[in-house]
């Protein structure tokens, strides 16, 4: 079964610049007592201060500093399509020129009132989420192929990050994790979830969504990682880092989905995959790609399964790429779907 429609395009962006202690007094004045305004204080003593405003549509502003010797730092936290006025929740921006000119005009005019002293496009882009919504008609979608996601490789230099609860950025961190997936390091992250489900715990759940159920596939990148996928001298440029990653934003994702979930194929139950072996040639081959389905099945993710083929087995990394390959051969995916499961087979999306 497939999902129905696929939009793909730029969620947010984030802005980034210094201010002087004059210019962050200013701002906090201009602000302050406004709905939307908040202080934090991390450490009184260290003079680590952190100020957040949200009073408009789809941007928000960030105050900080680490310590009473570093500078101030703001950043702008935009979402293009909502700056625009588009009602949808899930709604993504598409990166034309015109537009991205009304964006600069809307969010410029709303931080001139909180006296932010530069306009975004003398700002740095410091990290930008480029993100697919897969949609669907039927929740139960949503949940088997987070449940898929979720049985992932681990990237190098990758952590699984889960949500707590003693962090606070979420009411109920169970239940968000439940509609979750993301792998993280310092410059980059990969983070699957049930749009729908979010809009739920955030006490949104009557928001306008153009489709029934989302899921949402983003890869968020900061600086360091955007120089990977787009060329230095497009990066002191707020509108072409912007139109780079409009054009390159299927191609990261694809990048990063290639390596959570090697071998390719469709998703089919344990007993169909199990079926299926029985027709590849060669006797050892078959019996490697048995040990991965069952490795598969019984471990916490493809991560797991694999380090097991490696260490108890004894397999080499040749020998692990040719098992992978053989069920990218066959049209299946080592990870499975419950033999009386509702799905009796899924498309690799």
């Amino acid at each position: 079964m497939k999902n129905d429609t696929v939009e793909a395009g730029i969620d947010t962006i984030c802005y980034a610049c210094i201010l002087t202690s004059a210019q962050k007094n200013c701002m906090v004045q201009a602000v302050k007592g406004r709905p939307g305004f908040r202080t934090e204080v991390r450490d009184y003593w260290k003079g680590q201060f952190v100020y957040t405003y949200s009073g408009w549509a789809g941007v928000r502003l960030r105050l900080r500093r680490s310590g009473e010797a570093a500078p101030w730092e703001l950043e702008v936290i935009a979402h293009p399509a909502r700056v625009l006025g588009n009602p949808d929740r899930s709604a993504l921006y598409v990166p034309q020129k015109d537009s991205y000119r009304e964006f600069l005009r809307r969010a410029d005019a709303w931080l001139e009132e909180a006296a932010v002293p530069c306009a975004l496009k003398e700002m740095q882009v410091r990290r930008a989420d480029y993100t697919q919504n897969h949609c669907f008609s039927d929740a139960e979608l949503v949940q088997a192929y987070l449940r898929i996601l979720k049985k992932s490789r681990v990237l190098p230099h990758y952590r699984v990050e889960e949500f707590r609860e003693e962090e606070g950025k979420t009411k109920d961190a169970r239940e968000a994790n439940r509609h979750s997936y993301k792998q993280s390091c310092k410059s980059a992250a990969f983070f699957a979830y049930d749009k729908t489900a979010q809009l739920a715990m955030l006490g949104e759940e009557g928001t306008k969504l153009k489709s029934g159920r989302i899921l949402r596939l983003e890869v968020q990148l900061r600086r360091k990682a955007l120089r990977r996928w787009i060329p230095e001298k497009a990066l002191d440029s707020g509108w072409k880092t912007v139109k780079h990653l409009g054009k390159q934003g299927d191609a990261i994702l694809r990048w990063y989905w290639e390596r959570l979930q090697p071998g390719g194929g469709s998703y089919v139950r344990y007993q169909t995959a199990w079926e299926s072996i029985e027709t590849v040639k060669g006797k050892k081959l078959r019996e490697r790609m048995y040990t991965l389905l069952r490795r598969t099945s019984d471990s916490r993710n493809l991560e797991t399964a694999l380090k097991k083929c490696r260490e108890q087995d004894g397999w080499s990394l040749g020998q692990i790429h040719r098992v992978l390959e053989a069920f990218k051969k066959l049209g299946i995916h080592p990870i499975t779907l419950p033999n009386h499961g509702q799905w009796e087979r899924l498309e690799n999306i």
